[in-house]
């Protein structure tokens, strides 16, 4: 089965589409997919991270009036709207899909009416009440419109061909519990707001954040309140927040963010960084302060500042890790391979559950047997040993954390290692980016054939 999925402008055009090719990839492993966005929009970087091929098209927007410069921009727009619909018809042609799939955003246009033209199954999916300019004008070509709400019917011409399916979202927002993600934040009894802004209206809002954080300051922080800003809203908003009158440092409970990343993963790597590593940006989790117990227990020196932590490995002394730091978090696993290239050998237990229950470690230890890590298991704790050599590791599952732990673990290896069916979800690109940072070698950044050639990072400073 071969799906096309066309998105692009903002999020909330682009991880609709994500969240649907993800569950295809998990239900279809076979399936191929391929992305085709606007270049230069966010899509560029979103895609590449969750682990699918992105196709770019050049369309532009058009602007009401007649004035000389929306003239131009028109002028300028039809061109380049005009080639984008020749190149998404070789894209078509191309790829062959079974399907194609448009979630919003005026790079969707050529592909879905070229699809439709060619005589391609076709939808569109409309998450907004109201549909947007793209999907008013694809409506009347394309084969099925999705919709969010029930009463968005009545805006389409041909309400029988209109289907009420939701949002997508990802399935972590589905299964995890309330009380064991309170538990992971590191929360106390007060209640959590926790909000996010995106879209073109990104900035007025978090404008409107700032003076809830003033208000909540003024109250005495009633509520435990973590706002992520974004990209483009972290450029300017901190200082703007401190022209307000708000003191987060001041604060406990009120916190600001880019995002909020795989960070116990970023500090397990910082084992292997020659020189140090500063992480930015570091949200105050309880999985974070763990990963910051076990790192000073194993004898790396760890500097906090604000969002920031200095990480350095130089003095690392210690290659067993206690059985309560290991039982605080899932992620502790993640130490195995940073530790196994450093010194080859290392002592753990069995690391903690998380909401889905405990989690099984078999294909990290098959992967890095293959790599010539040697185990045995002594009641419940776990002797590690071995030199590694670089190798070819074939994963039975794209598991997320393995395929972690076997690129961690293939910079203390001898030569070139090839991980195939590796994970390709957004927190190994991370992962791949921090260390590439650090002058590691890695290719395959966003496939599920990764090569590692052995040798480790010097020095990195990573948001």
């Amino acid at each position: 089965m071969k799906v096309m999925f066309t998105c692009g402008g903002t999020g909330g055009h682009i991880n609709p589409a994500v969240a649907v090719a993800n569950l295809l990839r998990e239900r279809r492993p076979d399936c191929q997919i391929l992305f085709v966005g606007g270049a230069g929009g966010m899509e560029c970087s979103l895609v590449p991270k969750a682990g699918y091929r992105l196709e770019t098209l050049d369309p532009r927007s058009f602007r009401r009036g007649f004035g000389p410069k929306a003239i131009w921009h028109n002028l300028t727009g039809a061109y380049h709207t005009a080639r984008s619909l020749g190149k998404a018809r070789r894209l078509i042609r191309s790829f062959q899909p079974d399907v194609i799939v448009g979630t919003g955003g005026y790079a969707s246009f050529p592909l879905l009416k070229e699809g439709a033209k060619l005589g391609v199954p076709t939808c569109v999916h409309e998450s907004n009440a109201v549909p947007g300019l793209t999907t008013r004008m694809v409506a009347d070509r394309v084969n099925q419109i999705l919709v969010s709400f029930s009463e968005s019917r009545s805006q389409y011409r041909h309400p029988e061909r209109v289907e009420v399916v939701g949002m997508p979202v990802r399935q972590e927002f589905l299964y995890t519990k309330k009380e064991d993600a309170r538990q992971t934040l590191g929360l106390d009894e007060r209640p959590l707001i926790v909000s996010a802004w995106g879209s073109l209206g990104a900035r007025e809002m978090n404008k409107v954040i700032a003076d809830v954080f003033r208000l909540e300051q003024q109250a005495g922080c009633p509520y435990q309140h973590i706002h992520a800003t974004g990209s483009y809203g972290w450029r300017w908003m901190p200082d703007y927040v401190k022209q307000r009158g708000v003191d987060l440092a001041g604060c406990p409970g009120l916190e600001m963010v880019e995002y909020m990343y795989d960070m116990p993963t970023w500090m397990a790597a910082a084992i292997l960084f020659q020189n140090g590593c500063l992480l930015h940006n570091c949200p105050r989790l309880s999985d974070v302060e763990a990963s910051v117990e076990i790192l000073e227990h194993l004898g790396c020196r760890v500097d906090r500042g604000g969002h920031s932590i200095w990480v350095d490995a130089r003095g690392l002394c210690r290659e067993e890790i206690p059985k309560a730091l290991m039982e605080r978090m899932r992620s502790s696993i993640l130490f195995l391979g940073p530790l196994l290239a450093r010194t080859g050998r290392c002592t753990l237990y069995e690391p903690g559950g998380c909401c889905l229950g405990v989690r099984p470690i078999d294909l990290h230890l098959k992967g890095l047997e293959a790599l010539g890590a040697q185990f045995t298991w002594d009641r419940d704790r776990l002797i590690c040993r071995g030199k590694l050599r670089g190798a070819a590791v074939t994963l039975p599952f794209p598991s997320v954390g393995a395929t972690e732990n076997l690129i961690l673990a293939a910079l203390g290896a001898e030569g070139t290692t090839t991980i195939y069916h590796a994970a390709r979800e957004p927190e190994i690109g991370d992962l791949i980016g921090l260390l590439t940072a650090g002058g590691a070698r890695i290719y395959g950044a966003g496939t599920s054939m990764l090569q590692i050639e052995g040798g480790f990072p010097d020095a990195a400073a990573y948001t």
